[in-house]
């Protein structure tokens, strides 16, 4: 299979996209191999991930192997490491998302998706401050600071709303 060439003019991909101011790489913002869209700005460290229209990535924070959709922000500080994050995800200051190296350690709602070490957050999710997240963990939607039992999780456990609401699958569009 030849490799994906997004800038490929014969085989244009077509998105509705509203527009947006250029992407801007902040004084201390640097990107690597990566693919940073329109609207970002970027104060932190983007290495081999993609961050759709409106990422913000604040000072000191990085971003690592990873896919940031939609106006997600990753505070001062953060690192998020192997991960999928949703849109409009507020990872807060000096947390981290995809810690450690144990990546066998299968996710115990989504053992069949989640066991490469992939850490997935679901739309509008807050992760506090300070945080320590595993990798192969599931963050549900609408998840706020405060239906974190603590803020080391371990690899493989997930966290959903505290509101009753019944927790959804990880992520399927059909």
């Amino acid at each position: 299979m030849p490799p994906l060439d997004l800038f490929d003019r014969s085989w244009l991909i077509h998105t509705r996209s509203e527009e947006r101011s250029p992407a801007k790489m902040g004084p201390e913002g640097t990107a690597r191999h990566s693919l940073i869209s329109h609207g970002c700005i970027v104060n932190g460290t983007v290495q081999n991930s993609v961050l759709s229209p409106g990422v913000r990535v604040y000072e000191g924070a990085l971003v690592r192997d990873s896919i940031v959709l939609l106006d997600s922000e990753i505070g001062p500080g953060a690192v998020v490491d192997t991960a999928i994050i949703d849109k409009f995800v507020h990872v807060g200051a000096g947390a981290i998302v995809g810690l450690g190296q144990d990546r066998g350690t299968p996710n115990v709602d989504e053992p069949d998706h989640l066991s490469t070490g992939i850490t997935v957050v679901a739309e509008r999710a807050r992760i506090p401050s300070g945080a320590r997240i595993g990798r192969n963990f599931l963050i549900g939607p609408s998840v706020v600071e405060s239906d974190f039992a603590g803020l080391v999780v371990p690899s493989g456990s997930s966290v959903w709303r505290h509101d009753g609401s019944t927790p959804a699958p990880a992520a399927t569009e059909g």
